[in-house]
């Protein structure tokens, strides 16, 4: 008989999650709020706060990059919420193990040695880039690479370790917003 054992990343609480895990959250929802409401402003004045909680202007403007791709590429809704929201989607659980992913070592000391987007292309790489593949055409997960590779070795250097979410894989890909308990809104963005 399998068990399900108790997973602390497996919450749809904002306020449960590490501090550094809601950075980058609260990032890209900034991110998204600013892209809907046509208000390119709103990530620029969210940049100080960022740096604030500890990212450098490579890891900023690696979220930037990131979003800017996954929003002018993604073919599928993704369920990203206000920066405000006290509650955390499926969809951005996958953002933040496609993160999570590419902090984790990449095993072979030349692979170690090499870029960030080097280290990318390594397993965990890929896993990274499968990860948010369920949005995006494979030219686009290829160039996402370099942005989350660049958000992953910032965090690292300032020790914000995300969690690995191994359960995420368990997760439905059909491209349609991800709902692991069965009781979170389906909400796009309120």
């Amino acid at each position: 008989m399998n068990t399900i054992l108790f997973d602390p990343t497996r919450t749809d609480r904002f306020d449960e999650l590490t501090y550094a895990e809601q950075v980058v959250l609260w990032g890209m929802r900034v991110w998204a709020c600013g892209y809907r409401n046509e208000d390119p402003g709103m990530f620029a004045e969210a940049r100080e706060g960022l740096h604030s909680a500890g990212l450098s202007a490579r890891g900023i403007h690696a979220i930037d990059a990131l979003m800017t791709i996954i929003a002018i590429s993604t073919t599928a809704s993704i369920d990203m919420r206000c920066h405000r929201c006290t509650s955390v989607s499926g969809d951005e659980h996958r953002l933040i193990a496609a993160v999570a992913e590419a902090q984790r070592p990449s095993g072979p000391a030349s692979a170690a040695r090499a870029g960030p987007a080097r280290r990318f292309m390594s397993l965990q790489g890929q896993e990274a880039r499968d990860l948010i593949g369920v949005w995006l055409p494979p030219s686009a997960a290829r160039m996402s690479r370099d942005p989350i590779a660049d958000l992953a070795l910032d965090l690292k250097s300032r020790d914000l370790i995300l969690r690995e979410r191994k359960w995420i894989d368990r997760m439905a890909i059909d491209g349609a917003p991800i709902s692991w308990r069965g009781h979170l809104p389906d909400v796009t963005l309120h």
